[in-house]
This record gives C-alpha cells, sequence and structure tokens, in this order.
C-alpha cells in the first residue's frame, strides 16, 4: 500500500504553472469561482434589464413638447394619421343608427283570442244588447252612449253593429262552429301582429323615434330569430288604417269578418296587448359592437407635407403628427436592422459597462467583491435608467432627477469618483 502520492516530474510541475500563470488559466480558475459566476449574473441580469428599459431596439423619438424647430420639419414619408375628431363622430353617428331592440312576447296574443271567443259566446247567449256583459260590452265599444231628456241610449250605429254580430255568430246551439270559423279568419288576420307584435304608442315619445325609424324585433323562444321592421309597422292604430295599414287592407281578404269588422276593429284597439318591450342591455351591445366595428377616420400626409412650420414650437397637434409619423416608419423598418441596432447598443453599454467594471476591481474591492453590495449598486443604476426614461417623456421631462439622486447617494456611500463615473455612464445610456 502506498503511504504518499505519485510523485510528479519537475516537467509536469512546470507545465502545471504556467497553465496557472497565463492569462486563460487565470480566466479558467475565475470562472470555476461561483462567487464569481454568481457576480457575473447579476451583471448579465442588469444588462438584459438596461436593454429592456431603453428599448435599445428601437430608435428613440426625439421630438418633445414645446421644441422651437427653427427650420421647421416636413414629413419623411407617406403616412397616416388617426383623426380622433371624426372618428368620434363617425363611430356616434353609427352607434345612432343601430336600430332599438324590442322583445316580443307572443304569450298576451294568445290569450287575445281566447277572450275574444269568450266574448262572441256571450253574444251568443243573448237577445239584445242590453244583456251582453260589462266586459264584452265595452270591449266591442258598445258602450257609447247618447244622452237626450236625461235617458241614456244606444247609438244607432252601435245597435246596427250588434245585429251584424249576433247574426255572424248565430244561436247559441250552432254558435261553436260559427265562432270557430270567425277565430280561425282573426288569427289569419292579425298574423303579422303575432309575428312582429304591438309598439306601446308611448314608446316613441320615450325613445325619440318616429313612425319610418326602423326597430329590431327579438323573440325570447328564439333567441337567433329576429326581424327589422319600422315603428309605423308595430303600431296598431297604423296597422289598422283602411288602405295602408297591414290589417286594414286585409279585411277583404276574410268575407265572414269584413261583415263585422266595426266591432270587431273596436274590440282590437280595446283589447289587444302590447307586447313589445324595449331591451336596453340588447340595445346598449349591439350599439357598443356598431361602434367598435367603425373604422377609423384618418388624415393622409404625403412625403414633404410640413408638419411643423418654421420658428415655431411643437404644440400638442404638431407632437401628434410627429408620433405617427414615428410609428409609421418603426412600422417598415425591417427586423434585421432591429438586431442590428439592439446588437449596436448591447455592444455599447459592454463598453461602459468594462470601463467601470475596471474602476470598481482596481479601486472598490469591498464592492466588487460582496455580491450584495454589487446587486445594490447595479440595481439603483436598473431604476435610475428605468425612472429617467419614464419620467423623460411630456409633460414632466424630469429625466435628470434619479440621476441626481443616485449619483448623490452613490457620493455619500463611496466617492465622488465613483459617483461621477455611474452618472457619466447613466446620462449617456
Amino acid at each position: 500500500m502506498k503511504l504518499f502520492g505519485t510523485k510528479r516530474s519537475r516537467s509536469a510541475k512546470a507545465a502545471s504553472l504556467k497553465a496557472a500563470t497565463s492569462l486563460t488559466g487565470r480566466l479558467a480558475e475565475q470562472l470555476s469561482n461561483s462567487e464569481v459566476l454568481l457576480r457575473l449574473v447579476l451583471c448579465a441580469a442588469a444588462l438584459v434589464a438596461i436593454v429592456l428599459s431603453v428599448q435599445a431596439w428601437q430608435a428613440p423619438f426625439p421630438y418633445r413638447l414645446g421644441g422651437y424647430c427653427p427650420d421647421g420639419i416636413v414629413a419623411r414619408t407617406n403616412f397616416e394619421r388617426v383623426n380622433i375628431y371624426r372618428t368620434d363622430l363617425a363611430r356616434l353617428e353609427k352607434e345612432e343608427s343601430v336600430p332599438l331592440v324590442f322583445v316580443h312576447d307572443v304569450a298576451p296574443l294568445r290569450k287575445m283570442i281566447n277572450s275574444l271567443r269568450e266574448h262572441l259566446f256571450f253574444v251568443a247567449g243573448i237577445e239584445n244588447l242590453s244583456q251582453l256583459p260589462a266586459e264584452a260590452l265595452a270591449a266591442f265599444g258598445f258602450a257609447q252612449t247618447t244622452v237626450g231628456s236625461n235617458l241614456k241610449t244606444v247609438s244607432p250605429e252601435l245597435v246596427a253593429d250588434f245585429d251584424a254580430l249576433k247574426k255572424a255568430v248565430g244561436p247559441r246551439e250552432t254558435a261553436e262552429g260559427a265562432i270557430g270559423e270567425i277565430l280561425a279568419e282573426f288569427e289569419q288576420l292579425v298574423k303579422p301582429l303575432q309575428q312582429n307584435g304591438i309598439l306601446d304608442p308611448a314608446e316613441l315619445t320615450r325613445h325619440d323615434l318616429r313612425e319610418g325609424d326602423v326597430i329590431q324585433i327579438h323573440a325570447p323562444d328564439k333567441p337567433k330569430a329576429t326581424s327589422t321592421v319600422t315603428a309605423a309597422d308595430v303600431l296598431l292604430q297604423e296597422a289598422l288604417k283602411p288602405n295602408s295599414g297591414i290589417i286594414g287592407r286585409e279585411w277583404k281578404s276574410f268575407p265572414r269578418l269584413a261583415e263585422i269588422r266595426a266591432p270587431l276593429e273596436r274590440w282590437l284597439a280595446n283589447r289587444a296587448p302590447i307586447t313589445l318591450q324595449f331591451d336596453q342591455s340588447e340595445t346598449r351591445q349591439s350599439q357598443l359592437l356598431a361602434r367598435e366595428g367603425t373604422s377609423p377616420v384618418t388624415d393622409s400626409f404625403k412625403l414633404g407635407a410640413p408638419l411643423v412650420l418654421p420658428g415655431a414650437y411643437i404644440n400638442e397637434e404638431a407632437l401628434g403628427l410627429l408620433r405617427a409619423q414615428y410609428d409609421s416608419i418603426d412600422k417598415d423598418v425591417p427586423w434585421f436592422e432591429h438586431i442590428i441596432r439592439l446588437a449596436t447598443s448591447v455592444l455599447l453599454l459592454l463598453v461602459l459597462a468594462i470601463i467601470i467594471g475596471y474602476y470598481l476591481v482596481h479601486n472598490e474591492n469591498r464592492l466588487v467583491h460582496h455580491a450584495g453590495r454589487l446587486a445594490i449598486y447595479l440595481t439603483a443604476i436598473v431604476l435610475t435608467i428605468f425612472l429617467g426614461q419614464l419620467l423623460s417623456f411630456d409633460p414632466w421631462r424630469a429625466e435628470v432627477i434619479p440621476v441626481l439622486c443616485t449619483v448623490m447617494v452613490l457620493a455619500i456611500a463611496y466617492n465622488q469618483v465613483l459617483a461621477a463615473l455611474t452618472g457619466f455612464a447613466i446620462s449617456l445610456v
């Protein structure tokens, strides 16, 4: 068993000594140290953070509000700028053109047919108008009276209407068949009302609608079934007009109903339910969709067009034009030029890092050899650059404040040379 290690020759010792004293050997020895690697990682992270803070892949926007332009500024390319005022006006017009949405409930119209059946059976079961129940009397419009000598009498026209209605339904024994035929034709007559509904005339005033305005009808039982009609098409008084109404012009198509048209029209006017209710949420959603779908209105500027006149200051309007031109130019820059600019910026940052690192290694060993102190120093630099970038835009333009604060702290904590060198590097960034 060997008590001592293998004895190395003199040439092997010389080779190891040479490797340790060479540049690559020292570098390999340093990189094998975990503490050195940690500090290098901190520096790399700070470099990446700085690149992201200043957006090193993009050209900076050089104009500021209030800047003086002795020679003026002209367009460097053809570009378009969104006209905010005209765009808002177009979106408002599009929003106002959206039809109001009303929900159509068909159930009350179905109940209306059953109510008419009941009232017709009342007519079949009596012999004269005075025996008609008050509900049916009011529904058919027979309650109108003429006052004379303190006696109330029904007008002859209403009596004639009652006689025609009584004749149409017949006696109680045969009334069921006649009433069934009348209701079958009546359902066909009021089918447009069942499809589109009946609108309360007060809704016109409430929503500033005209009879010719278009509205949209939704059926709750058929969410995808929508129809678009004019307001006049769903107003009962318009529908009953003799020649132009969707019901008034159809009486001649139903001979049985034409004989009792007058009492049935009064019955419809008195008993037809309001089936259309305004849906505010659905209307607002449709208006928002229309507003969002409106394309922006743009103003076009040609190459060489004056953006800022000579001797003028950059105001908000001119700054907006310059920003639009900048965005247009930046959008047309190919990706490889962004890569070249990024690589150039990183190279310049590395040069500054090497200068500061050389100074720290030779003059501030307590900062370099302590990972915690180095992390605080690098964090201060990154925050200064980030805050300076944020405060450099209008209306602040106060990028010097974070730099002065950092320089003052470094001068107090370390020395004025380190503070000046760091402030110089930050100002270049």
